[in-house]
C-alpha cells in the first residue's frame, strides 16, 4: 500500500493512534531528536512497518548514498532513510507511530503532505516533533523543554505541565511547517525541543527531559530512569575532565558568562570556537585501556 510518497509494509490494526516525529540534521542538536526517538523505539519494541520514500527530497550530492564492496562486488548499496515504526502500548491503550528520518533538502510541501496524509489515513489524534536546540547552558544546569504548538487548547497544558511556550523570529526548522500543515488538517501538534550547552554532541540528560515531558503530555506510564542514570554518569565524567584541562575551564567559564548575561533562547549559540567535549572523553578511554 503506497500514501503520497510512503510505503506501508504491512497491516496494522489501530485503536487510539499518536504520531511521534523526528530528524537528524539542522533540528537535532545533542541528537536529541534521533537519539529519544532511537530509545523510544527499542525501549517501546517498535516494528518498522514503512517509510518515506527519500529520492524526491534530498540532494545525493550532499547527503551520499553509502555501499559496501566486498572483493570488488557490491554487496549493498543504501540511501537515507525515512523509517516509520508502530507499537501497541497495552499499558496505556494508546498506539504509537515512530517515524525517524533526515531533515529533508528539497520539497518540504510535499514531505509534509506525505506525514499529514499518512495522519489522516490513520486517525492520528496527535502529532508530536522532537527537536533539540543549542542554548546558552551548563551541563550542569536541568534540561529546559520548550514547544511550539499549532492549537490553542495545547497551550494551557503545556504550561501546566512546565513546558515554556517559544517566542522567536529567523530560520525555522522543518517542524514549523509540519505544525501547519497539521493546523489545516485539524490535527493537534506539538514540537517539543530539548535545549542543550553546545559542547556535548549526544545528551542523554536532554533526551530524558524531553521524553519525560511528552510521555506526560501523551498520558503514558513509562520508567525511563536508565536514562537519567546514563546523564549522571556523563555529568561525572565531564567534571572530572573540565577539572584536569585548562582550555575547557576556560570554555565553561565563558559559556557560563554568556548564560548570566540572559541571552536570548532557542538562537543560534556563537563561540569562537565550539569545542567538542567528546574527543576529551575518548582521549580519557583511550589512556584507560593502555595502563
Amino acid at each position: 500500500m503506497e500514501i503520497s510518497n510512503i510505503i506501508i509494509y504491512e497491516t496494522v490494526e489501530i485503536d487510539n493512534p499518536y504520531l511521534i516525529v523526528g530528524f537528524s540534521g539542522w533540528p537535532n542538536a545533542g541528537e536529541v531528536s534521533t537519539g529519544s526517538l532511537k530509545y523510544l523505539k527499542e525501549r517501546f519494541s517498535a516494528k518498522k512497518v514503512g517509510e518515506i520514500i527519500s529520492d524526491s527530497f534530498y540532494n545525493f550530492s550532499t547527503l551520499r548514498p553509502t555501499t559496501i564492496i566486498e572483493n570488488g562486488n557490491i554487496k549493498k548499496t543504501s540511501t537515507v532513510s525515512n523509517d516509520i515504526f508502530y507499537c501497541k502500548n497495552e499499558k496505556s491503550h494508546k498506539d504509537l507511530f515512530i517515524i525517524i528520518g533526515e531533515e529533508p533538502h528539497l520539497r518540504w510541501n510535499e514531505y509534509n503532505k506525505a506525514i499529514i496524509d499518512f495522519a489522516k489515513h490513520y486517525g492520528i489524534k496527535e502529532i508530536y516533533v522532537i527537536g533539540g536546540t543549542y542554548d546558552n547552558i551548563l551541563h550542569t544546569t536541568e534540561p529546559k523543554v520548550s514547544a511550539v504548538t499549532n492549537d490553542d487548547l495545547f497551550k494551557d497544558k503545556l504550561i501546566k505541565n512546565g513546558i515554556e511556550l517559544i517566542s522567536y523570529t529567523g530560520p525555522c526548522s522543518i517542524h514549523t511547517l509540519i505544525l501547519e500543515a497539521g493546523n489545516k488538517a485539524h490535527i493537534p501538534s506539538v514540537s517539543l525541543w530539548g535545549h542543550v550547552p553546545p559542547y556535548i554532541q549526544r545528551n542523554p540528560k536532554a533526551f530524558y527531559a524531553v521524553l519525560k515531558k511528552l510521555l506526560i503530555l501523551l498520558e503514558m506510564d513509562f520508567n525511563i530512569e536508565e536514562l537519567k542514570y546514563a546523564a549522571n554518569a556523563l555529568d561525572d565524567q565531564i567534571n572530572t575532565i573540565i577539572s584536569q584541562n585548562p582550555t575547557l575551564k576556560k570554555y565553561i567559564k565563558d559559556l557560563k558568562t554568556k548564560q548570566n548575561a540572559g541571552q536570548d533562547l532557542h538562537r543560534p549559540v556563537k563561540f569562537d570556537k565550539v569545542i567538542r567535549i567528546e574527543k576529551f572523553l575518548k582521549k580519557g578511554k583511550r589512556d584507560t585501556e593502555k595502563e
